[in-house]
């Protein structure tokens, strides 16, 4: 059994326990490797916060969407770009990613298909400054 455990907050280490006892007691070695994986940017989060967010916000809210806020609309892009699936009984369940653990690739990624979710509904987003 292998199994690959992400760990970006101190306060994450007990989720390594559970896994390791019980390869431990199945008389198993528990290989543990540690390595420093780059998280997004700073910059990466100012700009979907900053600019792309309270863009979207702004065409709902022209279209008519005044229901809608910033944390409604986070939720709902990470819904349609930022999950994963998982089986769980015999049932596909979506399981919504942590942008807080994403790597700058994880985020990068995920901030492309926002961007070009965007372009299709014809919500302008402006270039982040360099």
């Amino acid at each position: 059994m292998s199994k690959i455990l992400y760990i970006a907050q101190p306060r994450e280490m007990y989720l390594l326990k559970e896994p390791i006892l019980a390869i431990l007691a199945k008389n198993r070695v528990a290989k543990v490797e540690v390595k420093s994986s780059t998280s997004k940017t700073n910059h990466q989060l100012g700009y979907y916060h900053a600019v792309v967010l309270p863009y979207i916000l702004q065409a709902f809210l022209d279209a008519g969407n005044d229901t809608w806020t910033i944390y409604d609309i986070d939720q709902y892009l990470k819904s349609l770009f930022f999950y994963e699936e998982k089986v769980i009984n015999g049932q596909v369940i979506k399981i919504i990613k942590s942008k807080e653990t994403a790597s700058i690739e994880e985020f990068s990624e995920y901030l492309k298909k926002v961007l070009r979710w965007c372009n299709e509904n014809a919500i302008f987003i402006p270039e982040p400054m360099h």
